[in-house]
């Protein structure tokens, strides 16, 4: 039974060799893999235009885009109840789509003095997606609290950045 043993052993061993010898010449071979991929993603996101949309007892001194993403108001409010009307075009020309992050500015117009004086905005909102190669309409108001005639109203600056992120695909 010796012999018999031996001779398992010894295929056992033959076969291990042989394995190995495949498992190598397999690990020898070169994989070649050719063609081409392109990623050329593009970010984009900026204020297109800025149009005066109504004035009621209100003047525009200055509206305009300080920089791609960032506009500057200012008005003069001739009377309680008086406010002004802009309409903001955002437009992504990027490959990426893009979501609203912030509105920074409002709250630190909004503190400034004259406090009967507010900025609002409507029709955009902090998570809001722009979709690669469309545009956003948006409107800013200022306004002077009608609730609110005490004080003397000259002007108001707001200067408004809109923050986009790439959107979660």
């Amino acid at each position: 039974m010796k012999k018999d043993q031996k001779k398992i052993v010894l295929l056992i061993l033959c076969g291990l060799l042989v394995g190995l010898a495949l498992g190598y010449s397999a690990m020898q071979n070169t994989l070649n893999i050719k063609g081409t991929a392109s990623l050329n993603p593009r970010w984009n996101v900026r204020i297109k235009d800025i149009v005066e949309k109504e004035v009621n007892g209100a003047e525009t001194v200055n509206v305009g885009r300080t920089s791609d993403t960032t506009a500057s108001f200012t008005t003069n409010l001739n009377k309680p109840g008086a406010y002004a009307l802009y309409d903001v075009t955002v437009e992504n020309v990027g490959s990426l789509d893009a979501k609203l992050d912030s509105l920074a500015g409002l709250d630190i117009a909004n503190v400034d003095a004259p406090q009967n004086v507010k900025f609002s905005v409507v029709n955009i909102s902090t998570g809001d997606v722009l979709l690669a190669d469309t545009e956003k309409t948006f409107t800013v108001k200022v306004e002077w609290d009608i609730n609110n005639p005490n004080t003397m109203v000259g002007s108001k600056t707001l200067t408004l950045a809109i923050n986009y992120v790439q959107a979660d695909v």
